[in-house]
């Protein structure tokens, strides 16, 4: 199985807006979506609401 780091130019592109403190990135035949806002416990995956699991590790 071949897997990507996050910041692989070759496989997502990033965004951000500081005025709405939102990061979406997609990869680059734009087959997944993710927006996340800066405070919130949900994200925006594709379209549909993912709520975020934000539990610490102990």
């Amino acid at each position: 199985m071949k897997i990507r780091a996050l910041t692989d130019p070759t496989w997502l592109v990033f965004a951000y807006d500081p005025k709405t403190r939102e990061v979406m990135f997609h990869t680059k035949d734009n087959t997944k979506t993710v927006k996340l806002h800066e405070g919130e416990r949900t994200t925006d995956v594709n379209g549909k609401k993912v709520k975020l699991d934000i539990s610490r590790p102990a």
